[in-house]
């Protein structure tokens, strides 16, 4: 059996992304091991990593890339909760554009509403849970 002899490798990511807001949209970050693939990724509105040191699967696939001469790209989207389809939508976009795909994202976009829908809600109740307990802890100490 012989090996596997891709032309190019990509890899999707997620990351956290501590403090968006929902109106802000999903950022996609990406790193390559090619200056003209980086181009092309910023050119789609992928804002390109110059400085840290990625890691994970991630960064072990790159560095194998970089050392066989395999052009690869590695996509990050911020997340902001898990699940979080609507950052997969993010990054399944720049997918389609970068391999001229046309891949439907209706179905997870309208999946991913309804899962921001109920998270929304679920965080809502825990707020005035949060906001209720306080209250009472206020006016009705346990111990005199």
């Amino acid at each position: 059996m012989g090996e596997i002899e891709p032309k190019q490798v990509i890899s999707l990511a997620g990351i956290s992304g501590k403090g968006v807001k929902d109106d802000e949209g999903h950022a996609i970050f990406g790193l390559s091991t090619d200056d003209e693939l980086n181009k092309k990724i910023e050119k789609m509105g992928v804002r390109v990593i110059s400085d840290g040191v990625p890691g994970g699967i991630s960064a072990y696939v790159l560095l194998y890339c970089y050392e066989n001469n395999i052009p690869s790209i590695s996509l990050m989207v911020e997340t902001r909760h898990i699940p979080d389809p609507l950052a997969a939508v993010s990054v399944l976009e720049i997918l389609n554009k970068l391999l001229a795909l046309d891949m439907s994202l209706k179905h997870l976009i309208e999946e991913g509403e309804k899962i921001e829908k109920s998270f929304n809600a679920l965080s809502d109740e825990l707020k005035r849970g949060i906001d209720r307990y306080k209250k009472m802890e206020n006016y009705s100490p346990m111990y005199a």
